[in-house]
C-alpha cells in the first residue's frame, strides 16, 4: 500500500459534507480518520485498501434495478 497524507475531519464536519467525503475517498483515494470530541472514531478508506487488509478481491458489484420504496413519491 503506497503512503498517502491521512486527512481527519469531525463527526460533525463528516455528517454536513458527506458526499463530498464519499467522493474524496472513493475517487480521490484518500484515507480519513473521523475524530468525535478530538479522539479518533472510525477510518474512511479506499474499498481497494479495505480489500487489500482483507486480503482478498470482491466480486465486482452488480447493479440491480432499484424499486420505488413504499410512501415515497419519484
Amino acid at each position: 500500500m503506497s503512503q498517502r497524507k491521512v486527512h481527519q475531519l469531525s463527526t460533525s464536519d463528516a455528517r454536513n459534507h458527506f458526499a463530498d467525503l464519499v467522493n474524496r475517498v472513493a475517487y480521490g483515494k484518500e484515507q480519513v480518520i473521523l475524530r468525535r470530541h478530538g479522539q479518533a472514531l472510525v477510518a474512511v478508506i479506499p474499498l481497494e485498501d479495505w480489500q487489500r487488509l482483507q486480503g482478498q478481491a470482491l466480486p465486482p458489484p452488480s447493479h440491480p434495478s432499484r424499486k420505488p420504496q413504499k410512501g415515497r413519491k419519484k
